[in-house]
């Protein structure tokens, strides 16, 4: 399966160049990844009753298409970790030292400018956009 980005986001190509609905797409890359419902759930930080969701047609948010892409069509295959637990100080220092603006940074994770104004005033991320962090910035 081919994964194209659009300015309409992201769009899934079979192998016979046809067109896949999402449901259909992570249904079938978690199959041929050999996943369960609920190790895909774990992986994504999710719960089991949302990867079921999608798979029936619940559209996932803009940031867990990120995540979902760089699991999946990443070169570098991901291994599931804990995410890291990153302080305010420590998103901002990351941030700055990749030369970003706060609108790349926030672009870069599919989240408002506003919800990271929201982090720096002490609000905690959601888990998938600490996974989403640590896979974009985080080299190991």
């Amino acid at each position: 399966m081919q994964l194209i980005e659009n300015h309409f986001g992201l769009v899934f190509i079979d192998d016979k160049d046809r067109v896949v609905s999402f449901p259909t797409a992570i249904k079938r890359l978690r199959k041929e990844g050999g996943l369960s419902q609920p190790e895909l759930a774990k992986l994504l930080a999710v719960t089991t009753g949302t990867v079921c969701g999608w798979e029936h047609g619940s559209p996932p948010k803009r940031s867990m298409l990120l995540l979902i892409k760089r699991v999946f069509f990443s070169e570098v295959k991901y291994t599931p970790v804990e995410p890291f637990v990153f302080s305010v100080k420590a998103i901002k220092e990351l941030r700055e030292s990749q030369g970003l603006t706060i609108a790349k940074f926030t672009h870069l994770l599919g989240v408002s400018t506003q919800a990271y104004e929201r982090w720096m005033d002490g609000h905690s991320p959601t888990k998938y956009i600490l996974l989403l962090i640590q896979l974009t910035f985080v080299k190991k």
